[in-house]
């Protein structure tokens, strides 16, 4: 019955580790005052154009959100983004 027990919360915790994964990529984002800086976008829906994307430093830190109009570009994965007002 221990054993079931084991295989089960092994499972599970697989399980929810797999779900929590997050769509962090590396690449910058160039503020309006033309500051390059360089870390983890997380940008989920890539075939539409986005409103904002939240951004980290570092795989470890709080991402901060950018609506699209607070910065110029964004660059993650090869692809190019850049704000504008059509």
């Amino acid at each position: 019955m221990k054993q079931i027990l084991i295989v089960i919360t092994i499972i599970l915790l697989t399980v929810s580790n797999l779900l929590a994964k997050t769509s962090d990529f590396k690449g910058f984002i160039i503020t309006k005052n033309k500051d390059t800086i360089y870390g983890f976008i997380n940008y989920k829906n890539r075939d539409i154009n986005p409103k904002g994307i939240k951004f980290k430093k570092t795989n470890n830190s709080k991402a901060k959100y950018y609506p699209a109009g607070s910065i110029t570009q964004f660059n993650t994965e090869g692809e190019i983004y850049v704000s504008a007002i059509v």
